[in-house]
């Protein structure tokens, strides 16, 4: 039967010296059980973002020590960022189209799942216009997003300068900060005037 079973983080050591795991049921009593642990706030803090390697393995009765298992597994509690916003054409007659990146590879390095854009003012989180991937699909770090101002939201804006605001959501969820562009609608035709002959 099982009598012990412990963990190490990024690499192992001594056995014995790990963290200790404890029995689902409560107790160790059979050969083959479901085991859990959590890492400790003091250690998951001091992990750098990006992967890690859970090293887990077991001990019996006769006081053995099995080979390693190996858990990948990534930390990432930053949110990504975003850049590179642009808004064709500024001065805008039409509804422009908006272009922007979005990474999370200095943070956690998880792939990007989406961008959404605001129109003069932010609101929910996932609420906005969705921008879709310049490559048809969000997987990876790193990713450039478009979309196109509907054109009934462009129509219902009044002429002048209005606020672009773009942010980024990573695998895990969280929406990065948003980055904002103005641009100009001006849709009046131009009026020419004859001076007097």
């Amino acid at each position: 039967n099982l009598t012990a079973a412990e963990f190490f983080v990024d690499t192992s050591a001594a056995d014995g010296s790990g963290v200790p795991l404890t029995a689902a049921g409560g107790s160790f009593y059979a050969p083959t059980q479901a085991i859990k642990a959590t890492i400790n706030a003091t250690t998951f803090a001091a992990l750098t973002q990006g992967s890690h390697t859970i090293y887990i393995h077991v001990q019996d009765a006769a006081g053995n020590w099995g080979p390693f298992a190996t858990v990948p597994w990534t930390k990432d509690t930053l949110a990504p960022t975003t850049s590179n916003l642009a808004i064709s054409p500024v001065m805008a007659n039409r509804p422009p189209t908006i272009t922007a990146t979005g990474t999370d590879a200095a943070a956690g390095m998880s792939d990007v799942s989406g961008a959404e854009l605001f129109l003069d003012a932010t609101s929910t989180y996932g609420s906005g216009l969705s921008l879709s991937a310049d490559d048809g699909r969000y997987d990876s770090p790193a990713e450039t997003s478009a979309a196109v101002l509907p054109a009934a939201a462009f129509a219902a804006l009044s002429s002048g300068v209005h606020t672009i605001h773009v942010h980024t959501r990573d695998a895990g969820g969280k929406w990065g900060d948003f980055i904002s562009l103005v641009f100009t609608k001006d849709t009046a035709h131009p009026i020419a005037e004859l001076g007097q002959l």
